[in-house]
């Protein structure tokens, strides 16, 4: 299981809870015996993000976001800014299981917008690679 994000009470920042159950008999999962629960720290994924992206790619932004429009991970900053993605047709295509690309107009200026979805656990994550020139 994967929970929708929460904002951590000691540090106000964005994570989400995964569990997992645990069976005495793993293979007929008929006696369950307890059940693992982790707390899933975004910063990572901005690390990873930012890690990814080359200096030449200045002009580019990429985010995951959850499926109600709520960031994971952006390569422009170190603080979650918590825009929202939800008007975008690139994030609703996305969300409704698609992939492709669009151009879109945010604040006033054309960007073109690669969009995938990515299942992770039950839920989908959106992949969205925000760019001023295509």
């Amino acid at each position: 299981y994967l929970s929708n994000t929460l904002n951590a009470v000691s540090t106000g920042e964005p994570l989400a809870i995964l569990a997992n159950p645990i069976y005495s008999d793993s293979k007929n999962h008929n006696s369950l015996i307890g059940v693992q629960v982790l707390g899933l720290n975004y910063t990572y994924f901005n690390d990873l993000i930012k890690s990814a992206m080359m200096p030449e790619d200045g002009n580019k932004r990429f985010i995951i976001i959850d499926n109600n429009g709520t960031e994971i991970g952006d390569s422009s900053s170190n603080n979650y800014n918590m825009e929202s993605f939800k008007d975008l047709q690139s994030f609703q295509n996305a969300k409704n299981g698609e992939a492709g690309f669009l151009i879109e107009k945010i604040n006033g200026k054309n960007m073109y917008i690669s969009y995938t979805p990515i299942k992770f656990a039950q839920t989908n994550w959106i992949i969205l690679l925000f760019s001023s020139n295509g």
